[in-house]
């Protein structure tokens, strides 16, 4: 989650003083499966499921996830906290993280942003600031991709540095296998060559 965008969007609606009520929900997909992270109970996980949304061709609904309702600035800070323990508990070792963040792990984060009825100008602020927080979350999605291409390019030098190791083994061991060749050379040499100093004498 980044933080800077999370809060600006507190900071506009509060300085313009526009009423509205924020959900929350934090959900992670790993290895197709739904995981709420607000609630890493393994019965509540099964009982997650993911259907299309009527209202929103390219949208999803997620029945069974935990919600925080009536959120302020530090609610949300402590729904990130518990996302990250949640995180922490069940994270796997480096490697499959990274690998995670190659393949098909992706974590999805959003903010519905409820205007009061009772808001005389509920209209003109969402035109106002649909823009900003569309900015916004446009950020975050380029800080995950931007993880992951720096996830591509550890995976790449850690193929690169596993190769190297290879072939310096693969070298070492030629050259051991050459240097065995030659001695065996060398001591035949010298088992011919007194062989043929001994018919000499006869």
């Amino acid at each position: 989650m980044c933080p800077n965008p999370n809060r600006k969007i507190f900071e506009t609606l509060s300085n313009n003083r526009t009423e509205f009520s924020i959900k929350v929900s934090l959900l992670e997909i790993y290895n197709e499966e739904l995981f709420d992270l607000l609630n890493p109970s393994t019965e509540v996980n099964k009982q997650l499921l993911m259907s299309n949304d009527p209202r929103n061709k390219q949208g999803v609904i997620i029945k069974g996830l935990q919600e925080i309702t009536e959120i302020d600035r530090l609610k949300w800070d402590l729904a990130i906290l518990t996302c990250t323990e949640s995180l922490q508990v069940t994270r796997r070792s480096l490697e499959e993280a990274w690998r995670d963040l190659e393949s098909t792990k992706q974590r999805l984060s959003a903010l519905n942003v409820l205007y009061s009825t009772a808001s005389k100008h509920n209209s003109e602020v969402q035109q106002r600031y649909a823009g900003q927080m569309e900015a916004m979350f446009a950020e975050m999605q380029k800080a995950v991709e931007e993880q992951a291409a720096l996830a591509r390019c550890h995976a790449g030098m850690m193929e690169q540095e596993t190769l190297c190791e290879e072939m310096k083994r693969s070298l070492e061991e030629h050259e051991q296998e050459l240097q065995e060749k030659l001695l065996a050379m060398f001591v035949l040499g010298l088992h011919q060559g007194s062989a043929a100093g001994c018919r000499g004498q006869l």
